[in-house]
């Protein structure tokens, strides 16, 4: 298993171990790397490759994940004639449960981030995505529930009327727009009350200084994990009248649109937390 993850590294994808389909790791696929010391140190029952991470082209890694059979939903081959014209030639991999994963690379500007259940022609496919913020089992791994192993298709082959591509191809703008479904609604923030003590403002809007300053370095693959809790905390102080509830959502969205991601995504990302954190409101003490 070793030889594998030094030659995904060697094509510039991230890896770390796996047992079963669950990394083996402490922090999971934030320990994935390309570092040949690093691969040789390690452990590998099975092979992970972190996706969403920048290949040697400055493009990120994106994975389309076939099911060969779900329940009451569109799978399959029939999937795939659905998604054809989505789908260009690219690197593919049969997983060990009989589906299939198809390996592009996106531009990392508006690039997604992971997903089920791909809608298109009105039809629900057992088809998802990963790109930031996810990972893929990749061959030679061995599918813990049927013992079969994950392998590469050869570059010509025809799978499921899809034709395998040589090297990891570029997606097309159709099948990035695919991987961006239109989000649920997210309410307007409630007002609340700001507090009358300038002691407490104050206080305020130095923590909020600072959750901005840490978003806006957060990496790509760790912007909705490692803003949405500060972003909660955050909402607390809102909730408790420490900060006004529109400068917050403002000054969180543009630090999270200077992180890289889009407007629409990071005004959605910053009232689920905000929303989340005035749930508890929190007034600081400051009678000392």
């Amino acid at each position: 298993m070793t030889p594998a993850a030094l030659a995904l590294a060697a094509r510039g994808l991230p890896v770390f171990p796996l047992i079963g389909k669950a990394p083996a790791t402490k922090r999971g696929f934030l320990d994935a790397t390309t570092d040949p010391g690093q691969i040789r140190g390690r452990r590998w029952a099975g092979v992970g490759v972190r996706t969403g991470t920048p290949l040697p082209s400055g493009d990120l890694l994106l994975v389309i994940d076939l099911d060969l059979d779900k329940p009451g939903i569109v799978c399959g081959p029939d999937a795939a004639a659905i998604l054809r014209p989505h789908l260009p030639p690219t690197a593919a991999a049969e997983t060990g449960s009989g589906g299939l994963h198809l390996y592009y690379r996106t531009p990392a500007e508006g690039s997604p981030t992971i997903g089920a259940r791909i809608v298109c022609e009105g039809a629900t496919l057992g088809a998802d995505w990963r790109c930031r913020g996810g990972y893929v089992v990749a061959p030679p791994s061995i599918h813990p529930g049927t013992g079969r192993a994950y392998r590469w298709l050869p570059p010509g082959s025809d799978q499921w009327g899809l034709t395998v591509g040589r090297g990891i191809q570029p997606a097309p703008a159709s099948l990035i727009a695919l991987c961006r479904p239109r989000p649920a609604a997210v309410a307007p923030l409630p007002t609340a009350p700001l507090s009358e003590d300038e002691r407490v403002r104050r206080y305020g809007q130095a923590a909020l200084d600072r959750v901005v300053a840490r978003v806006r370095e957060l990496p790509a693959g760790e912007r909705h994990r490692g803003a949405f809790g500060p972003i909660c905390g955050v909402g607390a102080l809102v909730g408790g009248g420490a900060i006004p509830a529109d400068h917050a959502e403002a000054v969180l969205t543009e630090a999270l649109c200077a992180a890289g991601l889009d407007t629409r995504e990071a005004r959605r990302l910053v009232r689920r937390g905000l929303h989340a954190g005035m749930t508890t409101p929190r007034t600081p003490d400051l009678r000392r």
